[in-house]
């Protein structure tokens, strides 16, 4: 016989004693910390897409997540956009939790998506503010749909593609592209076996390969000065929380946690993995979709990230800060070329570049893409 049978009253003492201590030490199921609503909203036979909805007073804004991201990502946020604004986001089709279908992820399906929300919402000329790969959907549906929205608002997002414009640059590098293309056709020449073949080498010495070895050092020096980003290790894939952590130390932000439970596949003890839940068909054809705009009949902000912050140099070595400053100087050119296709195709639009930012600039220049954001609206009929 036990001796808890032989004694109840230590029996009780034990369950007032131990049980506290065990459900302390069970994980606890994980509840999203952000205050939104969330809804599906039906914008096709058999697509339902996530909408989040944290309330806010003032004009609608919708937000479009970047091309691997939900609209988690805006958790932390939307909360300083409600200030101002009643503000939604959107998870697009093909990432959990919204519906995946096999196709129908067409540019004009993806535009078409957006006004759905809109009107499922009820939603009288909202502005739309994207990210990244949202962009494409930003113009889609300010050139099919202008009279459904306010503005659009480019995230550090593609506007549009146009494959020329990409082409005239080696790593968006114009004057690199152009000595490469002129070291080519000299080394066409040469392959042709010139009689004298003494002008032809002399030139090529002389400038082309100074030129070739140039670039080839200066991407050396750009990558050796880039900020680094190590693989997660176990220890960092333990738990959503380590995971996140791990993300933060690489980067300039911290993406909120339920970002990452949206997309990081788990484990069988639910521990993630670094595999998206997306199904790997989605991308191919969202990449499929991408395609040239010049029509955005809205009126239209850039906010442009200038990822240009090569983090801290040692002091007293001067090979890494060669290194730092190649990276910066990468990165300007970059920016600056990205925005002049902007305002090349959208010549009354307001672009604006922020220095030292990550590619999730709401997030690592939060309080300057607001003071650009409430300019930009106060100028709105």
């Amino acid at each position: 016989m036990g001796l808890t049978s032989s004694f109840p009253h230590i029996a009780l003492l034990l369950s007032v004693v131990l049980l506290p201590w065990a459900s302390a030490h069970e994980a606890a199921p994980w509840r999203d910390p952000s205050p939104h609503k969330v809804r599906f909203t039906t914008v096709a036979e058999n697509v339902q897409l996530e909408t989040l909805d944290w309330g806010g007073k003032g004009p609608p804004i919708v937000l479009l997540a970047g091309g691997g991201n939900t609209g988690h990502v805006f958790d932390d946020f939307a909360l300083k956009l409600r200030e101002h604004y009643r503000v939604y986001a959107v998870t697009r089709r093909g990432s959990p939790p919204s519906s995946i279908p096999e196709d129908s992820y067409s540019a004009d399906c993806l535009g078409d998506d957006v006004v759905a929300v809109i009107t499922a919402l009820k939603l009288t000329k909202p502005i739309l503010m994207g990210h990244s790969y949202a962009g494409f959907e930003l113009s889609n549906v300010a050139s099919r749909y202008p009279e459904q929205i306010a503005a659009v608002v480019y995230l550090d997002a593609f506007h549009s593609l146009d494959p020329d414009y990409e082409a005239e640059g080696f790593y968006k590098i114009v004057e690199w592209k152009r000595q490469l293309r002129d070291f080519e056709q000299r080394f066409d020449e040469l392959l042709a076996e010139p009689w004298d073949s003494r002008p032809l080498a002399g030139h090529m010495l002389q400038e082309n390969l100074p030129q070739l070895q140039a670039i080839l050092e200066r991407l050396i020096r750009i990558e050796d000065g880039r900020p680094p980003r190590p693989d997660p290790t176990p220890a960092d894939l333990d738990s959503f929380r380590a995971l996140q952590a791990w993300y933060a130390r690489g980067a300039k932000v911290v993406l909120p946690e339920a970002e990452f439970r949206m997309m990081q596949a788990t484990d069988a003890d639910g521990r993630p993995v670094m595999k998206f839940r997306r199904p790997p068909f989605v991308g191919p054809q969202m990449e499929a979709a991408k395609r040239k705009y010049t029509d955005v009949r809205v009126p239209a902000l850039g906010i442009f990230a200038a990822m240009n912050d090569p983090g801290t140099v040692a002091d007293g070595d001067p090979e890494a800060r060669s290194n730092a400053e190649a990276y910066t100087w990468f990165q300007n050119e970059r920016t600056k070329r990205q925005m002049a296709l902007f305002q090349r195709d959208l010549p009354h639009a307001r672009a604006v570049r922020l220095e030292r930012a990550d590619h999730y600039v709401f997030l690592s220049n939060q309080k300057e893409v607001l003071e650009q954001l409430n300019a930009f609206t106060a100028t709105l009929p």
